[in-house]
């Protein structure tokens, strides 16, 4: 596989928003990045996690918040806050989030802010323009998501202590990706490396911010994300499809991830607090892996 094949855009949801003052909302996690174009007024994202820092939302700055990291946001501007926020998958070799192997600032620099702004702009203006069109419409989000992951990148440093660990990791990771709603046997996983088991369990949690279990949980809830938002499938059967089939365990933890219920998110259409209107990628694999591939 070339490494062009390897690295895909995603689109997943697109948010204009209006917040009134408030000095903070409750704890959500996204299941995947989400960048945050503050239009009007002034705020800041806190992750939970206080090694991350806090990412201030200046007026008209546009900010990066991780995936899979739980957080809360707060809004100073006394009139509120007008928002677009737009979401991506930016997948690695069939699902790993690709930014993992790198650092993204807190304060992007200016010029990578402005590219961002142009990008999620022409996204805004082609979602609302080309309804109906699902091949045109493919076309801009695959687009403008490379130019978003464009913008990330080049203002992003590369984890290079972690290189080698991590190709070591590949096996395991895609393995989980294409496995990760069957059980999971962990001490297979650990014979697709060269690790002892305290050594994996060690290696995993450097590289990937998690154990192999949250990792597997992970996955499994942003495939239930996808499935909420593109199906009209019930609690159950959504759980059952990721490998939960009990559907109150899943919906538990669901929400301990999320901050919401499946149908809460369901509800939201994959904004913070369904306030706003939203736009939300179809599932349409058909143009997605024509797109991907380069056609038939």
């Amino acid at each position: 596989m070339s490494r062009d094949q390897e690295i895909d855009v995603v689109f997943r949801v697109l948010v204009r928003q209006q917040l009134p003052c408030a000095p903070t909302r409750g704890w959500i996690m996204q299941p995947f990045p989400v960048l945050i174009w503050n239009i009007r007024g002034h705020g800041e994202t806190l992750y939970r996690d206080s090694r991350l820092g806090r990412v201030p939302r200046a007026e008209n700055s546009v900010a990066y918040i991780m995936a899979n990291e739980v957080r809360q946001s707060a809004t100073y501007s006394s009139d509120g806050l007008d928002y677009l926020m737009v979401s991506y998958s930016f997948e690695y070799r069939g699902g790993f989030n690709l930014l993992n192997l790198y650092k993204v600032p807190n304060v992007l620099p200016e010029d990578a802010q402005e590219a961002l702004r142009e990008a999620m702009g022409r996204l805004e203006q082609s979602e609302n323009a080309m309804v109906g069109d699902a091949t045109a419409q493919a076309v801009q989000r695959k687009l403008c998501g490379y130019a978003l992951l464009d913008a990330l990148l080049r203002c992003a440093t590369r984890r290079q202590d972690s290189v080698p660990q991590w190709r070591r990791l590949l096996t395991v990771v895609q393995y989980l990706n294409d496995y990760f709603a069957e059980p999971i046997d962990v001490d297979k996983l650990i014979a697709l490396t060269p690790y002892s088991r305290a050594h994996f369990f060690r290696i995993f949690q450097a590289q990937l911010h998690s154990t192999p279990l949250a990792y597997i949980q992970r996955l499994r809830v942003r495939a239930a994300a996808i499935r909420l938002l593109h199906s009209a499938d019930s609690v159950a059967a959504v759980g059952a499809a990721v490998g939960w089939h009990d559907a109150f365990y899943f919906s538990k933890v669901f929400k301990q991830l999320t901050g919401m219920s499946p149908l809460a998110y369901r509800k939201s259409r994959g904004d913070e607090l369904g306030m706003g209107t939203s736009k939300v990628g179809d599932e349409r694999p058909e143009i997605d892996n024509e797109l991907s591939s380069g056609g038939m």
